[in-house]
């Protein structure tokens, strides 16, 4: 980690830029496809051997200012363009955010940088876009979170699901804002009462209804999720329909194997068994219910597999 005093500037650059590589490795190009035109915010956690830091001080703000000079020249060559490229000073907060911390290490070995790059969301979203706020909430709270191939940022799964429920013909604002917030409790630090605050007690009524208690161990969880999901209201039975879609969608990029994808089928079919008779019962309030388990059933076609809604 370099130090923020004493030394010459080109050189702290240096020692920067090759940490930076070495986190990077061969993911350049796609931190330069991230970063291109697009507002961009860090998370940054710089790891300091406390007996060094001890004898001199490292100030975060030094080290920042050192980050933020360093990242733009690094990754797109300094392009004066949305994303790093308009970095220009350490908390220029009308263009980017950062969040950052230093933690004290126990070996001179353990010092380093650690920080991700996501995007910026924003704050000016009108009060009265109740989906827009969940989009932006649900893409701040599952931040740093990937799909199964490890590269796919969980917010794709997301946005796959509220394309779902539209296409499903559904346009009823709490069903959307449920389908992007349907992970945060499940996934994330975000309770009920939070999402009741931000969207409603009818958003968090169906977020919570799709929701599995992971403090329970796997084989009862399971069980009581199924008979949860049969309790459940038609609004919340339609998000874990569009759920379940997107996961299946989603299986030849998360699973390497058709073997290991035909598991991930056979589960998904156990929710679907849980809210078919549900989605059969208010058929009337889904208009393209039909159309979409014709979809479904040529994706289960491949796993040898179909549904029905009888």
């Amino acid at each position: 980690m370099p130090r923020t005093y004493g030394e010459n500037p080109t050189e702290k650059k240096k020692d920067l830029e090759q940490k930076i590589t070495s986190q990077i490795g061969d993911k350049l190009e796609d931190y330069k496809l991230r970063c291109r035109g697009k507002p961009l915010a860090l998370d940054v956690v710089f790891r300091l051997w406390k007996e060094k830091e001890a004898g001199s001080p490292r100030y975060l703000d030094n080290m920042l200012k050192l980050l933020c000079d360093t990242l733009p020249e690094f990754i797109d060559a300094n392009r004066i363009e949305p994303g790093l490229g308009l970095i220009v000073k350490a908390g220029d907060h009308s263009i980017f955010e950062i969040h950052c911390q230093k933690i004290l290490v126990d070996r001179e070995t353990e010092e380093g940088i650690d920080f991700e790059i996501f995007e910026w969301l924003i704050d000016v979203v009108k009060n009265d876009d109740r989906i827009a706020r969940a989009a932006r909430f649900a893409k701040i709270k599952h931040r740093c979170q990937f799909r199964k191939d490890c590269k796919t940022e969980y917010w794709y799964h997301l946005d796959r699901v509220v394309h779902n429920i539209r296409k499903l013909g559904i346009s009823d604002e709490s069903m959307l804002c449920a389908g992007w917030l349907h992970d945060t409790i499940e996934d994330t630090s975000t309770d009920f009462d939070e999402i009741e605050d931000e969207f409603g007690r009818d958003v968090a009524e169906i977020v919570t209804a799709v929701t599995k208690d992971k403090r329970l161990q796997e084989e009862t969880r399971e069980h009581d999720y199924l008979a949860q999901l049969g309790d459940a209201s038609w609004k919340a039975h339609v998000i874990k329909l569009c759920d379940i879609w997107a996961n299946i969608q989603d299986l030849p990029t998360g699973y390497g194997t058709q073997q290991e994808r035909a598991v991930q089928v056979e589960k998904k079919l156990k929710y679907f068994e849980a809210i078919r008779i549900g989605l059969q019962e208010n058929k009337d309030k889904i208009p393209n219910l039909d159309k979409v388990y014709e979809e479904l059933n040529a994706l289960l076609s491949s796993y040898g597999k179909a549904i029905r809604l009888a």
